[in-house]
């Protein structure tokens, strides 16, 4: 560009060889400045290289102490540990001898306990069962003593009630009818007057019905039957109402009854014996626990009426 300007000004030839001189010399000396400061960059290069090693032997230097530290401290906390488990592993196995041998005396006391509780059991077990046999021994001897008083009684209540009977029955046959047919003739007589038991009233009386099953046999017989919409009462009669009269009348003769006659069902039944006596402690005691009512009656129609539960 300067050369340029030269030429375009017209200027002499000496003043071109000058500036091409000058240049040289800007030229040289930029090579020579150049050239020193690559010898200075060599130099400074050459001493941060000589740091930088420098730095890196003594960092290896302490990175191999620190290691030597590390593996030496790492060697007794291995050590320590050891030596600590060891002496755990001592301290548990003598925690274990003692824990067994604890056990072992735990286990030999109880089983002493246990003998001498099961010798103390067995004794009073025996001692109860001693005392227990005498007093079922003395209960039994009681019982078997009031048993024959109380049959002593009912015989003699019997032998008089049989001697009523007979004579009553002597007096019905000159009549030419029977004690129990006479009962029941008495009580269908009283309840066709009024139709009404136990403070019941009735619509339909049935008398000496037979009861028959599918096949048109005869299952059992019944002496009354009493109904209307809600209610029906099976009433049997005998001369004297026993336990076994009543046993075979709710076991044998009721069952029949409400299983053959369909005018019973869906009806709540009640169930009664009726006659002229009734056997006084077991008779009623019985008739209470089947849920029976018990009727008496003589000569002058229905007298008592004891409604079942």
């Amino acid at each position: 560009m300067e050369l340029n300007n030269l030429f375009n000004d017209s200027r002499s030839i000496d003043d071109i060889i000058k500036s091409i001189i000058l240049l040289q010399e800007n030229t040289i000396l930029i090579k020579k400045e150049t050239e020193e400061n690559k010898q200075k960059n060599d130099a400074d290069l050459a001493a941060l290289k000589k740091k930088n090693d420098e730095d890196l032997a003594a960092l290896k230097q302490q990175t191999e102490k620190l290691k030597q530290k590390n593996d030496a401290d790492l060697a007794a906390l291995k050590k320590k540990n050891d030596e600590d488990l060891a002496a755990l592993k001592q301290q548990t196995e003598k925690l274990k001898q003692k824990n067994d041998a604890d056990l072992a005396a735990l286990k030999q006391k109880n089983d002493a306990d246990l003998a001498a509780l099961k010798q103390k059991n067995d004794a009073d077990l025996a001692a109860l069962k001693q005392k227990n046999e005498a007093d079922l021994a003395a209960l039994k001897q009681k019982n078997e003593a009031d048993l024959a008083i109380l049959k002593k009684e009912m015989d003699e209540a019997d032998k008089a009630l049989k001697f009523e009977q007979l004579k009553t029955e002597k007096v019905l046959r000159g009549q030419g009818i029977n004690a129990g047919f006479a009962t029941e003739t008495i009580l269908i007589n009283g309840l066709q007057k009024t139709l009404t038991l136990n403070n019941i009233k009735y619509d339909t009386m049935l008398t000496n019905v037979e009861i028959k099953g599918e096949s048109g046999n005869i299952l059992t017989e019944s002496d009354i039957i009493l109904l209307n919409g809600k209610y029906a009462a099976i009433v049997e009669v005998k001369y004297r109402v026993t336990e076994f009269n009543i046993n075979d009348f709710y076991k044998n003769r009721v069952p029949k009854i409400k299983q053959a006659m369909k005018e019973l069902k869906n009806k709540k039944i009640q169930l009664f014996m009726a006659g002229q006596s009734i056997e006084a402690h077991h008779g009623k005691k019985l008739a209470k626990i089947y849920g029976i009512g018990l009727v008496t009656a003589d000569t002058n129609g229905i007298i008592e009426v004891l409604a079942p539960e």
